[in-house]
């Protein structure tokens, strides 16, 4: 990344409020571009012998062509990177759906720079527990192919039990014997890193899991190894409450997760109606029960990029959505989940139900129908919502997305992702 991005990155609030939240990709890219003018003002008053333009002797012209060459090295690169970077695609994939899981994966490598089994999960003593049988087939195979084609595997270790990562990690014999566990797995699969999704943490468990995390980043960082992890997604306080409390306590320090990740995963899924903001605006146009309204995913970039470096962060993309049963209750409407739905499921209850799908404000496709006197929404991320996410993430120099999931049921949108580079 080049300095002058470094230097906004180092004191981003001040540069979100001069530049309106511009991309930083974008402000660089300007900035090079108005020094690479003035210069070249100069270069050309030289060449064309105008000394009363800008410059006045011969060594100020000498000095002209200097400053241009120091340009073009500010510039070239800027214009060559705009050009040539694209986000990288990560997915995870669920040992639930290992077998069209790991199909879809091996099929789309050469987009996929990062695929991330769901492979661990840990016990109430903070024991790791294999739960794929990673050493067995599909995961073997998948993971040789995976290496011909320089896609890294990054296994993630999920965990959502409170009190257990609490008395897990705030135990430091018990969080050194997690971390020894985690660094065996990843040397006997030869992994490029691990992916940690320990969710459900208490806010008090935070500075124990930023501990887990420097002490666990050190020891992979030291073997050329990986470090991702995966969050929660984090709304801007008065677009998740009504009255924002006074004192504000989160399990997830920004800042830590900055220093010691080398990718944090967010996780901008599964919005349903949690911003308050964007629901009292939104449902004016009619049902509003989104997966990941972009605008929703934008607010919880714009906050994870104060405290946390653009080319870290990647954003959850979901391939999945809702059948969900709507209750008109005159001021609002209230939404009971059914059950998910995977793009399949999504166009053959379409047809089914005989609805054609169309695109709502959250970008997102839907449809409605009613059965036995109930109403019921159908919504889904299909390939143009997860296009244009992708196209977010490259917009605002992020380092990537991570699909959630790639499960062998929702293949239509590889065909609108780019090769990796």
């Amino acid at each position: 990344m080049s300095l002058v991005v470094r230097f906004f990155l180092a004191q981003k609030k001040q540069c979100l409020d001069w530049c309106g939240g511009l991309p930083f990709v974008v402000i660089d890219f300007m900035i090079r571009i108005a020094v690479l003018v003035v210069l070249s003002l100069c270069l050309t008053a030289a060449l064309i012998g105008r000394a009363d333009f800008f410059c006045y002797n011969t060594e100020v012209k000498k000095s002209s062509f200097l400053l241009i060459a120091l340009c073009l090295g500010l510039f070239l690169p800027t214009a060559l990177t705009l050009a040539a970077s694209k986000p990288i695609i990560a997915g995870w994939i669920p040992y639930w759906k290992k077998t069209g899981g790991v199909a879809e994966a091996t099929a789309n490598l050469n987009k996929l720079s990062e695929i991330s089994p769901f492979s661990y999960t840990v016990s109430k003593t903070g024991a790791l527990i294999d739960t794929v049988k990673i050493g067995s087939a599909p995961w073997p195979k998948l993971f040789a192919q995976a290496r011909k084609q320089q896609t890294k595997v990054l296994p993630s270790v999920m965990w959502n039990d409170s009190q257990a990562i609490d008395a897990t990690l705030a135990n430091p014999t018990k969080r050194l014997s997690q971390i020894t566990a985690i660094l065996a797995e990843v040397k006997k699969g030869g992994f490029d890193g691990i992916d940690i999704d320990y969710e459900n943490k208490f806010a008090s468990t935070s500075p124990y899991f930023s501990l887990f995390l420097q002490e666990l980043g050190t020891k992979l960082r030291a073997q050329n190894k990986i470090l991702s992890c995966t969050i929660e997604a984090r709304m801007p306080p008065d677009s998740r409450y009504l009255v924002v409390p006074k004192k504000l306590e989160y399990a997830n320090d920004y800042q830590a997760l900055n220093k010691y990740c080398d990718e944090v995963r967010l996780m901008t899924y599964d919005q349903g109606t949690a911003d308050i903001k964007l629901n009292s605006t939104k449902r004016r146009g009619g049902l509003y029960y989104p997966v990941a309204d972009q605008a929703w995913v934008r607010k919880v970039v714009a906050l994870a990029i104060k405290d946390i470096s653009p080319d870290k962060i990647m954003i959850g993309i979901p391939t999945y959505g809702y059948l969900l049963q709507v209750t008109d209750k005159n001021k609002y409407f209230d939404y009971q989940e059914v059950k998910s739905l995977s793009y399949q499921d999504f166009l053959k209850l379409a047809k089914e139900k005989k609805q054609t799908p169309k695109r709502n404000n959250a970008g997102e496709m839907y449809f409605t129908f009613a059965s036995s006197s109930l109403s019921y929404y159908a919504v889904v991320s299909d390939a143009t919502a997860i296009a244009n996410k992708y196209r977010l993430a490259k917009s605002l120099g992020l380092r990537g997305i991570a699909l959630f999931k790639i499960d062998g049921e929702s293949d239509e949108y590889w065909g609108k992702l780019e090769v990796k580079n």
